[in-house]
C-alpha cells in the first residue's frame, strides 16, 4: 500500500462525555431586559401574556423609524388589552435607546437587551425579527425584516394568541 492511499485522522478524545438524556428543557422566560431607566425586568414578568416582540440589532442610525410606525399604530390599537404585551428590544445600551425612542416619539415599550442573554432556542438569528409568543411561552411564529403590522389580520392573530393558553 502506497502512503498516499492511507487516510489519517486525529483522535482528539477517545471517550467523549455525553449529556444526560433527556436534555433539560429550556425556560423561554429565563432572561431579562432593561427599561429606559436601566431597571432590570425579568422576562418571566410577561408569563401568561401573548407577546409581540420586535428585536432590533442594529445601530440607531440604521433603524427604520418609518418601519416602526406600524408597530406604534398596532400598539395604539391594542395597548389596553391586559393579555397582550408589546416589547421592542434593542441590542444597545439603554441610554442610547432612551434618547432614540424619545426623539422618535414612540410610546410603545422599548427595552435594552443583551442579545446573548436570550435563550438560544428563541434568540433571533438576524438583525430585525418580530416574534409572536403564545401565553404558555411557546413561540407561535416569527418574521424577518420590516412588515406593516397595522392591520386587522395581525390584531386578530394577537387576540387569538391571548385567548390560547
Amino acid at each position: 500500500m502506497d502512503s498516499s492511499d492511507e487516510t489519517y485522522f486525529i483522535v482528539y478524545e477517545k471517550h467523549p462525555e455525553y449529556p444526560d438524556l433527556p436534555p433539560p428543557l429550556y425556560d423561554p422566560y429565563d432572561w431579562h431586559i432593561y427599561d429606559m431607566e436601566g431597571n432590570e425586568i425579568p422576562f418571566s414578568q410577561f408569563k401568561d401574556k401573548a407577546i409581540f416582540l420586535k428585536h432590533l440589532n442594529a445601530s440607531l442610525n440604521d433603524l427604520n423609524t418609518a418601519g416602526l410606525q406600524s408597530v406604534q399604530e398596532l400598539y395604539n390599537s391594542l395597548k389596553d388589552d391586559p393579555d397582550i404585551v408589546f416589547i421592542v428590544a434593542v441590542n444597545l445600551p439603554n441610554d442610547e435607546v432612551r434618547e432614540w425612542a424619545t426623539t422618535c416619539g414612540f410610546t410603545f415599550p422599548v427595552y435594552s437587551v443583551n442579545r446573548l442573554s436570550i435563550p438560544y432556542e428563541v434568540r433571533p438569528r438576524l438583525d430585525i425579527v418580530t416574534q409572536f409568543w403564545l401565553r404558555n411561552g411557546l413561540l407561535a411564529t416569527y418574521f424577518y425584516g420590516w412588515v406593516d403590522w397595522n392591520n386587522e389580520k395581525t390584531r386578530q392573530f394577537l387576540r387569538e394568541l391571548a385567548e390560547n393558553r
